[in-house]
């Protein structure tokens, strides 16, 4: 089983260790400064040296190639998988806080998707995007956690839910199911 993991503005070393495996190729938008640790500063450093736009291309990309049976996103990268769902490509989807998925309601997923939401976002309504998707082939888990929970090295880590969605991917990937 091929899997693609799309990460944060945090890059590799905010995936946890135990997804990392020899299925597992991660992507990161571009190369990471690992000693920034800001995260304003890497949000600005991700929209300086890459961008939305340009790393859902990059990821589309290497979904072509590489042709993963699942892909799973964090935050920036989660949006990206959200973004990659509409294409009738064989992978299911996972897609944690994927808060700029508020700009692409347009989309309807070609593929089994799920959205892993925070407790709640800062800069939009939840709800409204919850009304949204429920139209659409999307499923939706609802974290008690704030957006970067799954990410050690974000100020919103919580273990607690890391450890929940950790044993939810790991049953979904042996499973090849979303129940």
């Amino acid at each position: 089983m091929k899997i693609l993991i799309l990460t944060d503005i945090f890059g590799k070393t905010s995936i946890p260790n135990k997804l990392i495996s020899n299925d597992v190729t991660i992507l990161e938008p571009y190369n990471i400064d690992s000693s920034i640790s800001d995260e304003k500063i890497l949000y600005e450093n991700f929209l300086e040296n890459c961008g939305h736009e340009n790393y859902f291309h990059i990821a589309l990309e290497k979904t072509k190639e590489l042709k993963p049976d699942f892909i799973i996103g964090f935050s920036v990268g989660g949006t990206v998988a959200y973004r990659l769902s509409q294409y009738n490509m064989p992978f299911k989807t996972i897609c944690f806080y994927p808060s700029q998925i508020r700009n692409h309601l347009h989309i309807v997923p070609a593929v089994e998707t799920v959205v892993v939401f925070p407790k709640k976002e800062e800069h939009f309504d939840l709800e409204e995007i919850k009304k949204t998707l429920e139209k659409k082939n999307v499923d939706f888990k609802n974290s008690t956690a704030l957006h970067g929970f799954m990410n050690t090295r974000s100020k919103n880590y919580n273990k607690k839910e890391q450890d929940k969605y950790i044993k939810y991917i790991l049953k979904t990937l042996k499973t090849s199911s979303f129940s």
